[in-house]
């Protein structure tokens, strides 16, 4: 085991993986589709023209099925190796792990297209870890199971089209604040859902009802989680071509046998009304979203909200075109814990991006400015500098996890500031299906974290690598 852990620390600790989607390096293969985080909205139709195969896996991004047009097989895959090590986990609170761990994943998949009106997709997940002090966490292992399996059937043209998609699915909703996959954990989250997708020229519609699955640590175990279900639609008008401007409006219905706050445990039925505005114009690009929450927790009610901006400006005239960006998150929390009424915002299912792949700090009850360099030494190189300043919203509610999971009460410390995180990333593109990544984050501990002991400060390195194709 040691021997292969070796060699596996070797390919991955010189920095690791896949920063995104495609790299900038893939457009000396124009015109080329993309890799993208959910990899059943890839279109490979394009290599139906062999002129356009330039690819080293072309042959297997589309192999078509007799002579018939819209009939084709196209397979995929991801195998991801991550080192990771963390000082003073938890601020102190968790088991030191001096020689950090370990994390692999491999997904497979397969996209069959019969014609313009059925498709099926399917994908295996493989998650294993190794060397972690206290063993593996919720999301480090999955050995083997079928992660995504779906039907789609549609009807109408490309240009006003509407499906209906049912089975085992990823999800993940704009800038993936409430619903995500989680990429950056090892383990990805999929949904049992129904969703009917309308696609109408710049409009984009969907209505879907579907219940997380909760990954079990087996082979072909996993299950959906019956004690939560979500439901919901939204409208988004997207303007393919700069300059944009994007708009959605979106509603996100909860129900759950046991909400978990720093008030108490209790039934949860919460709807989420959200607005979300992005896109570019010249050297400016934004992105703003607001939501509004409301519903019942045990007899009391909830009114809860959040407001994010995350806007940048790109030096195009620069070396490297460097952007500088700000990023401003708040989110609600509790105002009295004894009180019945909730004021704590929900995030439902977010991705690490909130506070970093650390992911020290989830989004409620918080508030956190971050601004940030990035830009581009060369074509495959990416680096990103940033810093973040963590205060919590509501002084007598407490600090949460990226899951939402309560991390310290509130009730122990009047001290509004948790603390400040610095972090370096890189990402090196080898080729289209190659990329190293590495990221390093120093957070250090604030008063509040000080006040309710241990109060550590936290060193974060992870680097690793990623083959996609």
């Amino acid at each position: 085991m040691r021997s292969r852990l070796g060699i596996g620390a070797g390919a991955a600790i010189g920095c690791c993986a896949l920063a995104g989607t495609y790299s900038a390096f893939a457009q000396e293969l124009a015109p080329r589709p993309s890799f993208l985080n959910l990899r059943y909205d890839e279109d490979w139709s394009l290599l139906r023209d062999p002129a356009h195969r330039s690819g080293a896996w072309d042959h297997l991004k589309y192999m078509p099925l007799g002579s018939r047009d819209g009939y084709y097989l196209s397979l995929g895959a991801e195998a991801r190796l991550r080192y990771e090590r963390f000082e003073n986990p938890g601020f102190g609170s968790e088991p030191q792990d001096p020689q950090g761990y370990y994390l692999q994943r491999i997904l497979l998949h397969s996209d069959l297209h019969l014609g313009a009106r059925a498709r099926l997709f399917a994908q295996l997940e493989s998650s294993l870890q190794a060397g972690r002090s206290g063993g593996p966490r919720p999301t480090d292992e999955n050995h083997l199971d079928l992660h995504q399996a779906f039907l789609d059937l549609t009807l109408g043209a490309p240009g006003a089209s509407l499906t209906l998609r049912v089975g085992r699915q990823e999800i993940e909703f704009g800038s993936s604040r409430l619903i995500s996959t989680r990429d950056g954990l090892n383990t990805r989250l999929a949904m049992d859902a129904v969703r009917a997708l309308g696609s109408f020229g710049p409009w984009r519609a969907s209505a879907h009802v579907f219940r997380p699955v909760l990954a079990v640590r087996g082979v072909f175990d996993d299950s959906r989680d019956r004690r939560r279900l979500l439901w919901g639609a939204y409208l988004a008008r997207v303007d393919l071509a700069p300059p944009a401007t994007n708009a959605v409006l979106y509603y996100i219905a909860l129900d759950r046998d046991a909400g978990r706050f720093d008030q108490g445990t209790a039934p949860e039925r919460r709807h989420t009304l959200g607005f979300r505005l992005w896109g570019s114009r010249g050297a400016w690009d934004q992105n703003w979203e607001a939501a509004f929450q409301f519903g019942r927790f045990g007899t009391g009610s909830i009114r809860g909200w959040d407001i994010a901006t995350d806007n940048g400006y790109t030096l195009r005239r620069t070396p490297g075109w460097p952007r500088v960006g700000l990023r401003l998150d708040v989110t609600s929390g509790d105002a009295d814990r004894h009180e019945p009424k909730l004021g704590t915002f929900n995030a439902l299912f977010p991705g690490t991006a909130y506070s970093g792949l650390a992911g020290q700090i989830g989004p409620a009850n918080a508030i956190d400015v971050a601004p940030s360099v990035s830009f581009r030494p060369t074509r495959r190189l990416g680096v990103t500098l940033g810093v973040m300043r963590f205060w919590r919203h509501r002084l007598d509610d407490g600090v949460y996890g990226i899951g939402i999971n309560l991390l310290r009460p509130g009730n122990q410390s009047s001290a509004r500031h948790i603390g400040d995180q610095a972090t370096l990333q890189a990402s090196y593109a080898v080729d289209p299906y190659l990329t190293f990544f590495v990221t390093a984050s120093y957070f250090r501990a604030g008063r509040f974290l000080h006040e309710t002991p241990p109060g550590e400060d936290v060193g974060y390195v992870s680097a690793w690598a990623a083959y996609r194709f």
